[in-house]
């Protein structure tokens, strides 16, 4: 995978160089920045687990797109697709065994592109997903073309691939959960805050 580098002390994704020991310190100034994560994973599980029921659904979509900074999409989505179709796209994705076939899922809901589909997946299953908007594209954009849903299912193999060299380390060792979302909020902090 060429966007993703793996050095003793740092690892690389396009043109940013995070170290080992500085994950936790990013992972952290991402949950400051952006304090409503956590509460979004919590209700994207129970979605899950829930069968995806119609008025909550609608109402993750809308703090999903809030938490991703662009209220708007929520109303296109819900607008142009009938309810039962973004029903069966969820469940799809709740249920698919690898990240490119979640993300085709969600891109047949009419307003999802790779950044907003990414996003509600994350907020889904952040253990295994993490967001890829036009942020940490430009900084890594050899993954290849952002829209592709073969891209996003390259970027959450590349950041697995993180979370379990990062466990390895002298400082992941410590930390008692790292998901691949984890990895994802600390290349993001370090790309827009640091």
């Amino acid at each position: 995978m060429k966007s993703f580098k793996f050095l003793p002390d740092e690892w690389q994704f396009g043109t940013v160089k995070i170290k080992w020991q500085e994950m936790a310190r990013l992972k952290s100034l991402h949950q400051t920045y952006v304090t409503t994560t956590a509460q979004l994973e919590i209700i994207g599980s129970l979605l899950g687990q829930t069968d995806f029921p119609e008025h909550h659904l609608r109402q993750f979509i809308e703090h999903v797109c809030g938490w991703g900074c662009y209220q708007g999409i929520a109303g296109r989505v819900l607008q142009s697709n009938p309810i039962d179709k973004i029903q069966k796209a969820f469940r799809c994705a709740w249920a698919a065994s690898d990240a490119e076939k979640a993300m085709r899922s969600l891109k047949q809901i009419k307003g999802f592109g790779v950044s907003f589909a990414s996003k509600h997946l994350r907020m889904l299953r952040p253990e295994v997903y993490g967001v890829l908007d036009s942020i940490l594209w430009n900084v890594g954009g050899e993954i290849g073309t952002l829209h592709k849903p073969e891209s996003y299912g390259a970027f959450c193999r590349g950041l697995t691939l993180v979370a379990k060299k990062y466990k390895e380390t002298e400082w992941g060792s410590q930390e008692s959960l790292w998901r691949v979302a984890d990895v994802e909020m600390a290349l993001f902090a370090k790309c827009r805050w640091t």
